[in-house]
């Protein structure tokens, strides 16, 4: 149960930073376009890739060499799967920073984040059984649960906390 509880670990707080920044690129949308559109082709973009590439995403983690000829772990697409979206918010600071940033930009990323979204909750969801013996599946599937719930509710408050930051700061200068 021990490695199972350090991966589940990882899953969570990586679940949590996922959903914060699609919060706040949520948030930074409707900012810069002022339109639920945007808001809207966000999810779109994101659901329709992770859409897309469920057909493919178990031959993927069932490791038959799809890409490349290469077999890849489950352990190698988790990783690759949370370094694709830690440099996805990379790609979107800097378009930021050197004032490139469009909302397409957002469309491009929400879409890749979606496929391999969807690859690394599969490959995690299929290494449970891997990782622990039947008698302790029951409490697997309670975390697991909870890896899904819990950033649902704090990534909103911990994405807002530095707007609301802002804005009380914003706000006590007048």
């Amino acid at each position: 149960m021990r490695i199972f509880v350090i991966v589940w670990s990882g899953q969570f707080v990586s679940t949590i930073g996922s959903y914060v920044t699609s919060f706040a690129i949520t948030l930074w949308a409707w900012q810069l376009t002022d339109q639920a559109t945007a808001l809207t082709l966000i999810v779109f973009f994101n659901q329709a890739a992770s859409l897309l590439v469920a057909p493919f995403a178990g031959v993927i983690v069932d490791g038959l060499r799809p890409i490349f000829g290469q077999r890849w772990s489950r352990k190698q697409l988790i990783i690759l799967s949370d370094t694709v979206a830690a440099l996805s918010t990379v790609a979107i600071l800097l378009l930021h920073l050197t004032g490139h940033l469009q909302v397409w930009h957002f469309y491009v990323t929400s879409a890749i984040n979606g496929i391999f979204s969807n690859i690394q909750e599969l490959a995690y969801s299929t290494s449970i059984a891997l990782m622990l013996p039947k008698q302790h599946y029951t409490r697997a599937s309670s975390m697991v649960s909870m890896l899904h719930y819990g950033p649902s509710i704090f990534a909103p408050a911990l994405a807002g906390s530095p707007l609301l930051h802002h804005w009380v700061i914003w706000h006590s200068m007048d």
